[in-house]
């Protein structure tokens, strides 16, 4: 076959594999965290109902665990490059990009697990607008259970936080945990367990269900349930990738990230009561009620957080914080 004859060819080819009838189109999800994590059910949610409401035409293959070598910070550009399609992105690990994306860990802010939707809900166009920047669109979003302490021992009082070494989840949580007296440290989820094995932390500020279903019980029996932030995180695709589909696959993509966002939102309230209750199957100690003098002591530590977070977004997060508001107002209590 003459070399024009083999172009030919695989320009045929190449025009035939992009039309949806003659082949199943496949795309990686790429996820940090395990499948049984809010984060690895979400995910998987997602893909099922791609490939249900597509009628096996996408199929989505969700890689949990950090198993495709990205770590959760990588995620914003691999699919912003288009190296992987998708991905399950730790929102507020890209603080550095933009602080908007840190509104949903800004501390006790969201005071109450059921407030989190409105939370999200109060946030997505202006996070979704800085998404766009990055040459990707927000699919679904998804609640991870309010944060708090993982701990070889009860942490009472604001002494007991002087000098601890716990991990921190990103510029909030460790700016806080650096105003309340402890010795804070930002570590990427798969740096961890090996961290807690060494010593290198002996304590980490995440949220209990998370923590739970990657193991953390078997080195730290405590969790303090202080509620500090309950962060909200986002399932992204290339936008490329997403145009690229006729209007009928769109359509069903975007239903399957709606349907999500409503599943995972839904579940998340309640996952607290139930992860509590396998911690203590598994013999931890669950503070749920932690003394006040140590809430207040934490809630007096994220306020300057808060307040520097403000100025820098500007007239953007103080309309986020009052839509947020008006909206917890209207709440049933």
């Amino acid at each position: 076959m003459s070399f024009s004859s083999r172009t030919a060819l695989a320009a045929c080819l190449a025009v035939m594999s992009a039309l949806p009838a003659a082949a199943q189109i496949r795309w990686d999800l790429a996820s940090v965290f395990a499948p049984s994590s809010a984060d690895g059910v979400a995910a998987q949610f997602f893909a099922d109902r791609v490939k249900e409401l597509s009628r096996g035409r996408i199929e989505v293959k969700v890689h949990f665990s950090g198993s495709l070598g990205f770590q959760c910070a990588d995620h914003l550009e691999v699919v912003e490059t288009g190296a992987v399609p998708l991905a399950s992105i730790c929102t507020t690990q890209l603080g550095g990009h933009n602080p908007i994306f840190l509104a949903s860990t800004l501390p006790f802010v969201i005071s109450r697990p059921e407030e989190a939707r409105a939370f999200r809900d109060s946030y997505i166009l202006h996070v979704a607008a800085a998404y766009a920047r990055h040459n990707q669109v927000v699919l679904y979003s998804y609640a991870n259970t309010p944060a708090g302490f993982w701990s070889k021992v009860d942490r009472p009082n604001p002494a007991s936080l002087r000098n601890w070494k716990i991990r921190t989840f990103d510029q909030n949580s460790l700016r806080t945990m650096v105003n309340a007296g402890a010795a804070p440290v930002n570590l990427p989820w798969s740096d961890v367990i090996p961290a807690l094995s060494t010593g290198t932390i002996d304590g980490v500020f995440t949220a209990g269900e998370a923590g739970f279903a990657s193991g953390f019980q078997d080195y730290l029996p405590v969790f303090i349930a202080v509620n500090g932030a309950i962060g909200i995180a986002e399932g992204t695709i290339n936008t490329g990738v997403l145009n690229s589909l006729p209007p009928d696959l769109r359509a069903a993509v975007l239903r399957a990230g709606e349907e999500t966002t409503d599943v995972a939102f839904n579940r998340m309230v309640g996952l607290v009561a139930e992860t509590y209750a396998r911690m203590r199957a598994r013999g931890m100690t669950v503070i749920e009620n932690p003394p006040e003098a140590l809430i207040v002591h934490l809630r007096n530590a994220g306020a300057p957080v808060v307040s520097d977070w403000l100025t820098r977004v500007g007239p953007t997060g103080r309309a986020i914080l009052d839509t947020f508001a008006a909206r917890r107002v209207a709440m049933p209590r």
